[in-house]
């Protein structure tokens, strides 16, 4: 293993122009650039990192991108193996255990110094959670081409004693799209400890593939009703307010979810007939509705489910237990 000191001079390696004079203006270094600097410069001879950039594009710029086919290729290696080997080194920034990598000292350093970070991590526990639009500003002020979903993971390992990372888990899976980080969240320990997000998301996918009925409710109707076996403690009501943005937000990026101007979100269920689904809402509605109120409404639920309103008189027509008098639909 190399030496575990680093230089005051192996670090200055990384700082040019543009983070000297950033440090001059804000007091810290711009590390999230830094670590993109040094990225960069390991690319080409760091097979760990050449990989990772290959398996989950590690900056913005499309230059760097190599697909895996080409990187396996240049490595003599098969693509599988590219793909197990960027998983590791996700695995390696977010347990801290950089034993493994090229130039060890060096990145133990940039990733886990919090002498670097504190203007980040300050600034950071203050949250109760960190999406990839808290990273995009701070990406955007340092001016750096570091990808924001890699961003959330270095995040995730600078904060792991104030943060849990919930939601999409890249670095154990194998698929192979690009798509990997779409929903992936820092929760504060403190609102992790009281709800239990990962059970949250398993319940999500059932009422929204394998439940009887769709279900549409506000977003803190859902953290208080539908989801109170996710909570981990028994008096969750004082919290419910903590835990519904980020529900929702989870919601909207999980499931490609909209939210109407009530805040309301739609768990569609079990896919049923356009007769069942007209045939479901009149019944809750406990009275007759319009064909295009019918019409926004089933195509809010189930997500442009009807491409004409003619489709719903249609259904109607075919249905003996529905009928329509002066454009209102009802039941027989």
């Amino acid at each position: 293993m190399e030496n575990e000191n680093v230089s005051f001079q192996d670090i200055n390696s990384l700082v040019d122009n543009f983070a000297n004079e950033y440090y001059q203006r804000h007091g810290h270094l711009p590390m999230f650039y830094i670590i993109e600097r040094f990225l960069k410069k390991e690319l080409s001879s760091n097979r760990l990192i050449e990989s990772a950039n290959a398996m989950y594009s590690l900056f913005s710029d499309s230059s760097c991108y190599c697909k895996i086919q080409t990187v396996a290729h240049n490595l003599n290696l098969s693509k599988e193996r590219v793909r197990q080997l960027g998983r590791k080194f996700i695995l390696y920034v977010l347990k801290q255990d950089y034993s493994y990598c090229p130039n060890p000292a060096m990145m133990k350093t940039l990733f886990t110094n919090v002498n670097y970070w504190k203007y980040i991590v300050k600034k950071s526990v203050k949250h109760k959670a960190l999406s990839k639009l808290y990273v995009r500003e701070i990406l955007q002020d340092e001016n750096t081409e570091l990808n924001e979903d890699f961003a959330i993971i270095v995040l995730a390992s600078l904060l792991r004693n104030h943060f849990k990372l919930i939601g999409t888990s890249p670095f154990i899976k194998t698929k192979r799209t690009n798509n990997y980080w779409k929903n992936l969240y820092l929760i504060n320990n403190d609102v992790a400890s009281i709800f239990d997000f990962d059970k949250f998301i398993e319940m999500a996918y059932y009422y929204e593939y394998g439940s009887d009925a769709y279900i549409l409710c506000r977003i803190d109707e859902y953290a208080e009703k539908y989801f109170k076996n996710a909570w981990n403690i028994e008096n969750y009501i004082p919290y419910v307010q903590d835990v519904s943005p980020i529900i929702g937000a989870m919601f909207i990026n999980e499931l490609n979810k909209k939210v109407d101007v009530n805040n309301r979100i739609a768990l569609r269920g079990k896919r049923k007939p356009i007769e069942d689904v007209i045939y479901d809402i009149l019944s809750k509605s406990k009275g007759s509705m319009s064909v295009d109120d019918l019409f926004n409404y089933v195509n809010f639920i189930f997500c442009d489910k009807i491409k004409k309103k003619a489709s719903i008189l249609q259904a109607v027509r075919t249905d003996n237990r529905l009928f329509i008098s002066n454009k209102m639909v009802s039941k027989k």
